[in-house]
């Protein structure tokens, strides 16, 4: 039996909940955000570009195969010759070549040639194509078996599956840390009046800001030497203990491009995220609404940046908004030297767009910080 007191305590506590609303954000509000972030990216959107390859001899015998793949929106088909279609492959300017032959002994061969820097998901989309040449578009195009299906991986740049994943790890890293860690400091110190004592000296608020950039510079840095070099002496180790070579191991990736231009992308976007973290910390009167607020901003740029999926999957108006998310800029940067060598002039809009949300940040940043609650 419970007591007299029961029923009240839960009255109470229930109008407790009710009039926390912060507590009312994470708790009822905030699932139904992320449930219509998730509800507006059409994953069946996402197309993989897919070359074809058919000889001249073979192509109206293969018209009908060509037009199926063609009518299926999860492709973006272009038609060429061998060896266009594999140049942009190495060019990383296709997911898949689909190539289709017959040979003098009448037996159909189909040979899928997959970008290794797409292999987790290119491999699913041939065996699809597998399954849909033997079942489907073969019978309606008129072809008979036997039929013969193999795949070849293609490495581009010896490119793997965390090539994509690592620079969209590594950004949504450096946003939380350089966020979470300026914003919930600063607020923490302010609340204990730390910052007041400051405020009686004649510290300027730029250089105090400065100086907590530097120091969340160095720290952001050590994670990004951390988050590269984890994978690779895993792999090495691995290669010991295996006996294969590290570019066989399962974290291997490679950078193409130059390590001190992926160093200075992800230099530039933590100072972008640091300044968020200030600006965050100057709108906030406490600890909690601090982290309400940081968590405003990071979320929509965590799931719209391609940071873990690409943009293509989400409607037109959202991938355009998304495109001038700094986080964007960071995730695209760093990938396009991690992936294509890219440099400085190759990446410069990228670049710009960092600059420019530095800059407009930290100068809001400056005349909005408080000392004081």
């Amino acid at each position: 039996m419970v007591s007299k007191t029961f029923i009240p305590l839960t009255i109470a506590s229930i109008k407790m909940f009710f009039r926390d609303r912060q507590a009312l954000f994470w708790s009822l509000f905030f699932p139904i955000v992320i449930m219509g972030i998730f509800g507006l990216i059409d994953f069946s959107r996402f197309t993989i570009d897919l070359g074809i390859v058919v000889a001249e001899e073979n192509k109206l015998e293969f018209a009908g195969i060509v037009e199926g793949l063609k009518q299926n929106a999860a492709f973006n088909v272009t038609e060429g010759n061998y060896a266009d279609e594999e140049a942009e492959l190495i060019d990383d300017k296709r997911d898949l070549i689909l190539v289709l032959n017959k040979n003098d002994e009448g037996v159909i061969e189909a040979e899928a040639l997959i970008n290794a820097s797409t292999q987790t998901q290119s491999s699913a989309i041939a065996k699809e194509i597998k399954d849909m040449l033997e079942s489907n578009i073969l019978n309606q195009a008129n072809v008979q078996l036997p039929f013969r299906f193999k795949e070849q991986i293609i490495d581009v740049n010896d490119l793997t599956p965390l090539n994509f994943i690592l620079p969209g790890v590594l950004g949504i890293a450096l946003m939380n840390n350089s966020m979470f860690g300026v914003a919930g400091g600063i607020v923490r110190n302010r609340e204990r009046n730390a910052l007041k004592s400051l405020f009686a000296t004649p510290l300027k608020k730029s250089d105090f800001l400065l100086s907590q950039v530097i120091t969340r510079l160095v720290v952001s840095m050590m994670q990004v030497v951390i988050l590269f070099a984890l994978p690779i002496s895993v792999n090495r180790v691995s290669g010991l203990i295996q006996g294969i070579p590290p570019e066989e191991a399962v974290f291997y990736f490679k950078v193409v491009g130059s390590w001190f231009d992926l160093f200075a992308v992800a230099v530039f976007g933590a100072v972008v995220f640091i300044n968020f973290g200030f600006m965050v910390s100057a709108l906030s009167k406490t600890y909690n609404q601090a982290v309400s607020l940081v968590n405003i901003v990071a979320t929509p740029m965590m799931f719209l940046s391609g940071a873990f999926f690409p943009k293509e999957v989400l409607p037109k108006f959202l991938q355009s908004i998304a495109g001038y998310f700094p986080l964007t800029f960071l995730v695209d940067g760093m990938r396009e030297v991690m992936n294509k060598g890219a440099g400085f002039v190759e990446i410069e809009i990228q670049l710009a767009g960092l600059l420019i949300w530095a800059l407009l940040i930290f100068v809001l940043a400056t005349r909005l910080f408080k000392w004081e609650s």
